[in-house]
């Protein structure tokens, strides 16, 4: 399968923390409920090149969902104690969760070259290029998992050389395909840092998962349902 038919669009967003009680009130503060509970899942391995240090034996999953046009948000907590220190900034900027929502949310990345960074979606096959002024934005539908959303790719001279999975903050995007292993491939095959597909089911759903490094070194996500 092509990667031009596979993204079918955002699924969620990933934030790592080390208080996962405070997080998750503050989320709820922000209008989100935390309606999907995993704990003490078994980290796949092949999680482990996205890690800062010892990938933990478990992880602690909450999806978070909002009725008020936000995108869904997984708080994940490695408990393992080479967690990535909490000075040290992913390549998203902080996330601001807006009290009245108005177009799609933006997700801003902090990178050298904004068009280069873009290009990782031409090679993957998803969202609407436009070009601005110092910046690149991709555009995202709104699908069956998540609202419309924007990464803007912003020019940034002290943007990190590496995101890990547990940096606290925003650490990943997570996009819904229609076929995994086939992204997975083409991906690899031009050159981008991907790990290996490994199946999981934290909220009672089969998935086909792998993560991705952009050459800008944030990281996504890209799932799909196991049939």
């Amino acid at each position: 399968m092509s990667s031009s038919s596979n993204i079918i669009g955002p699924s969620h967003l990933v934030i790592a923390t080390l208080n996962p009680d405070d997080m998750g009130r503050y989320l709820a503060k922000a209008g989100y409920q935390g309606n999907h509970y995993a704990p003490g899942l078994k980290n796949p391995q092949a999680k482990a090149p996205f890690i800062q240090g010892e990938l933990s034996l478990l992880c602690d999953m909450v999806l978070f969902t909002s009725n008020n046009g936000l995108p869904p948000i997984e708080l994940l907590s490695e408990p393992q104690a080479t967690f990535a220190g909490t000075d040290q900034a992913t390549a998203f900027e902080p996330l601001s969760i807006p009290d009245d929502m108005e177009g799609p949310i933006e997700i801003r990345v902090r990178c050298q070259n904004p068009a280069k960074a873009a290009s990782f979606w031409r090679a993957a096959g998803g969202g609407k290029e436009k070009p601005e002024n110092e910046a690149a934005r991709l555009s995202f539908d709104r699908n069956i998992a998540a609202p419309a959303m924007d990464l803007v790719y912003v020019r940034s001279e002290e943007h990190p050389s590496t995101t890990w999975l547990n940096t606290p903050g925003l650490s990943a995007v997570s996009f819904l395909c229609r076929d995994a292993s086939s992204l997975r491939d083409d991906l690899d095959s031009r050159g981008y840092e991907c790990g290996e597909v490994f199946k999981i089911a934290p909220f009672g759903k089969k998935l086909s998962v792998f993560f991705a490094r952009n050459l800008s070194r944030e990281i996504y996500e890209f799932l799909s349902l196991d049939r």
